[in-house]
């Protein structure tokens, strides 16, 4: 498949690869590969890093402060 911009509306399409040469005759133009969609070069893995868990902190739950104020 083959991603091409119609000619008359402007709006993306994609073709077939059987049937690119008919729209290309017919004044569709091709939309161009952007860098990012190429495919990237196979890096090898990396050892992982040794995870450092957080430190759990015990907090000392209190008892809610009545106000002053009447109901």
């Amino acid at each position: 498949m083959v991603r091409l911009v119609n000619k008359l509306t402007g709006s993306d399409m994609w073709v077939a690869d059987d049937r690119l040469n008919e729209y290309l005759g017919a004044g569709h133009k091709p939309v161009p590969v952007p860098e990012t969609a190429k495919p990237m070069e196979q890096k090898e893995p990396e050892e992982p890093k040794e995870i450092r868990k957080p430190e759990i902190r015990k907090t000392e739950i209190r008892k809610p402060v009545k106000s002053g104020r009447k109901k």
